[in-house]
């Protein structure tokens, strides 16, 4: 008896894998997603690691460079000391420069850092600020600021964050 596929003259199916959906951004800033935070830190409108990556790849604009510093509000000299960037060359980037894809990523790094702060206080942005620049014992004393200057300070400011969020004492 043939099966009722082969009565009805259709395409046999194949196994389709569905698209990725693109994530949403959440409607209350507490409920966004990393990759969201990030991008709109910077001036971005992309939503997804894949989309920072590709950013980063391309070189930031100066344009979302002086976003970035806006947002956390620290001096060019603050954020030149956190990226890496000589004082000279932040102000060229600044002011319609593109940054290199090594500096970019170094303010990607610091952006997602800052983001997750923003995230552990529940999208308040001003006492995030706040607890960057505020010594921390589980840091040696240092502020979270000052450890974000390198790959594994942000580290350890990171893995602080995650301590803090799971209430595991530091």
């Amino acid at each position: 008896m043939p099966s009722r596929r082969a009565a009805s003259n259709a395409p046999p199916r194949r196994n389709a894998v569905a698209a990725p959906r693109p994530q949403r951004v959440a409607e209350r800033p507490g409920e966004w997603s990393l990759a969201a935070r990030t991008s709109d830190l910077l001036g971005l409108s992309v939503s997804s690691e894949l989309g920072l990556i590709e950013r980063v790849r391309t070189g930031l604009s100066g344009k979302m460079l002086r976003t970035l510093q806006e947002r956390a509000q620290i001096s060019g000299d603050a954020l030149g000391a956190v990226v890496q960037i000589p004082a000279r060359t932040l102000t060229r980037r600044l002011n319609a420069g593109r940054l290199t894809s090594e500096e970019s990523d170094r303010v990607m790094r610091f952006a997602r850092l800052f983001a997750q702060v923003i995230a552990l206080f529940e999208g308040d942005e001003s006492a995030a600020r706040r607890w960057l620049e505020r010594p921390s014992p589980a840091l040696g004393g240092a502020t979270p600021l000052s450890m974000a200057d390198t790959d594994l300070g942000t580290r350890a400011v990171s893995d602080l964050i995650g301590r803090l969020e799971h209430g595991i004492p530091s």
